[in-house]
């Protein structure tokens, strides 16, 4: 079944899927910029020691502030590793993107073979991909990491569980081509061991969940893990259009578990499964709207970590989700 959900990173990206050489993709999504450090000065043009600018060599737009220890690594140094990463693996380019006036740059390949995760209902595809991260602004690391797009409806999960999830950094130092080197080899690694995203979708498969489950998860989702107490303390100082609002939410989520692409209500998989279309397109009137701010909190950002939180969550056996059922 072809998703009628358009993925994220196509929405944010440039389908480069077309492309076969690094300069190619470079060119393609606009990737093909250099940034450098320049001394950083006051408004009366007195220059500061301790800082420097970020900015793109091209425009000489400026990214943001560093310290002097700040290094430079620019999107062909990090695309390379990904680049043999990528060609020993069979994967595709597949989207590219420049967030921000080039803050933030991004390109994501596609795997070969998909992922099965076989659900009570019969079987679920997931594409599987690997993504490079690269940052200017001062503030992140780059990073390399894998994630999978389920086919049906173009959610994005990344590796769910602690000890999958393979998020890679290479910081900004002096040091940051060993680093670089150390990320390329455990990246390549790591592409194996997308397996333990599939444990994780079974094992929620397998279990039921009742209405009551449903509502006191989906609750607690978006009043952001508030144990009871705390909710009712928070309530009390809560405007009644607050209520109404985290009420909608509520309801929406419960909608997407019922009657999201995929789903049918019964287990704790379409419960992840609305987390995830909830989180990836819960925009009505404009679905581009933000998408590239998006697409980078679900790559690792807010949205990644909820989506985790998710999953630890409805792999609880104690707690709350037993004593509803």
């Amino acid at each position: 079944m072809i998703s009628q959900l358009v993925s994220l990173d196509e929405r944010a990206g440039t389908n480069v899927g077309s492309c076969e050489t690094i300069d190619e993709v470079l060119e393609a999504s606009g990737l093909n910029f250099e940034v450098e450090t320049t001394p950083a000065h006051d408004p009366e043009g007195c220059a500061l020691p301790n800082y420097n600018l970020i900015r793109r060599t091209d425009t000489n737009d400026v990214l943001g502030v560093v310290g002097k220890r700040y290094n430079v690594i620019n999107n062909r140094e990090m695309f390379e590793p990904f680049d043999e990463v990528v060609r020993e693996h069979g994967a595709q380019f597949e989207s590219a993107g420049v967030v921000k006036n080039g803050k933030i740059c991004w390109i994501s390949a596609k795997l070969p073979e998909d992922l099965v995760v076989k659900t009570k209902g019969g079987k679920d595809l997931y594409e599987q991909r690997v993504v490079m991260l690269t940052y200017h602004d001062g503030l992140r690391r780059n990073s390399y990491f894998t994630y999978n797009n389920r086919v049906i409806c173009n959610n994005m999960l990344a590796s769910l569980q602690a000890k999958g999830r393979k998020t890679l950094g290479v910081r900004h130092t002096p040091s940051w081509q060993a680093q670089l080197d150390a990320a390329q080899s455990a990246f390549a690694a790591s592409v194996h061991d997308m397996f333990s995203f599939k444990q994780t979708a079974e094992r929620l498969s397998s279990i039921e969940m009742s209405d009551n489950q449903a509502q006191m998860f989906a609750t607690r989702f978006v009043s952001k893990w508030m144990d009871d107490d705390e909710k009712k303390k928070q309530d009390k100082k809560r405007s009644d259009r607050s209520k109404t609002i985290e009420t909608t939410k509520v309801d929406n989520l419960l909608n997407f578990y019922v009657e999201g692409m995929g789903n049918e209500g019964k287990t704790r998989y379409d419960m992840l499964n609305a987390v995830t279309e909830y989180l990836d397109h819960r925009t009505t009137r404009d679905p581009n709207k933000n998408a590239s701010n998006r697409l980078i909190s679900n790559f690792t950002g807010q949205a990644a970590n909820m989506k985790r939180l998710a999953v630890k969550e409805l792999l609880r056996e104690e707690g709350y989700l037993k004593l509803a059922a």
